[in-house]
């Protein structure tokens, strides 16, 4: 019985989001709160290299948000990690160690030893000076729909206001993963190719914020977009002539894209449902503090 009931509350509550972001969705300021998203996390990625290459991935970004979420339950381990991947399915749990070195290398986590041959990853000051910026990037975002939020930008500065949000985020983002299709092809394409989620934000950004995404023609400067996100051209070429060929964009002669409608579906489906994750997070943050 308590299965059934669960899985009633599951439904129910999966039933509410799609009908809170289809409103979202029609909701003029919708545009660009949404591209916001895709705006600001390219100026952060700019503004600090370390930040901008766990930006790389989502297995990177999926890493650095554990750290986030686990310093205040006794830190990231290679063992919680593994779970997370498992659970996540953004990443495999053979890689764990690997993210784990690279967040050590950024001097994002620093080790501290627990019991036996267990370590315990903290995060250090500057990961937290990186993902406070991180978070208020999101939440300037959602602020414009819901502009109650920027009482709560003006406070993260403070260590506690921002360890009560990110506590409560991960509740609402564990919630989110649920009906998160992991296995998507645009997830495929463009999450996990290196330097795929910042091309995709490139595209997203592109246009005027009466549509989001862009339903016009996108021009990508190949040398440009290279140079920025420290990868080649035919790194590029290839992600876009993947999504081309599994119908994702179309192109012209011209050399620009075009997000097909399908694409754009999925698209405004899942930033309406990020802008929501941050609303939720945020407004039970000014409630608990």
């Amino acid at each position: 019985m308590e299965g059934i009931t669960e899985a009633a509350r599951a439904e129910t509550w999966v039933v509410d989001l799609v009908g809170r972001c289809n409103a979202l969705i029609a909701d003029p300021a919708y545009p660009a709160a949404a591209r916001a998203i895709a705006t600001n996390f390219l100026a952060l990625g700019d503004a600090d290299k370390a930040l901008g290459s766990v930006f790389k991935d989502a297995g990177r970004y999926i890493t650095a948000m554990s750290v986030a979420l686990l310093h205040g339950a006794g830190g990231l381990t290679l063992p919680r990690l593994k779970e997370i991947c498992a659970a996540s399915g953004f990443l495999s749990s053979g890689r764990a160690r690997t993210l784990v070195q690279f967040l050590l290398h950024l001097g994002y986590i620093e080790a501290v030893p627990v019991r036996g041959n267990l370590v315990s990853y903290m995060p250090t000051p500057a990961f937290f000076a990186a993902w406070r910026s991180h978070v208020r990037a999101g939440l300037d975002a959602a602020a414009r729909v819901e502009p109650r939020l920027t009482g709560l930008i003006a406070r993260l500065d403070d260590a506690r206001v921002l360890e009560v949000f990110l506590q409560i985020q991960g509740q609402g983002l564990h919630a989110l993963a649920r009906v998160t299709d992991q296995t998507s092809i645009i997830q495929q394409l463009f999450l996990h190719r290196y330097g795929g989620m910042q091309i995709l934000w490139t595209l997203l950004a592109a246009g005027d914020d009466d549509m989001f995404p862009s339903d016009r023609p996108i021009k990508i400067m190949l040398g440009p977009t290279a140079r920025r996100f420290d990868v080649s051209h035919v790194h590029i070429r290839r992600l876009l002539t993947d999504a081309i060929a599994a119908d994702l964009l179309s192109s012209d002669t011209r050399g620009t894209v075009m997000f097909r409608p399908g694409t754009r579906d999925f698209l405004q489906f899942q930033y309406a449902a990020q802008l929501i994750a941050l609303i939720d997070s945020g407004m039970a943050t000014l409630d608990a503090i």
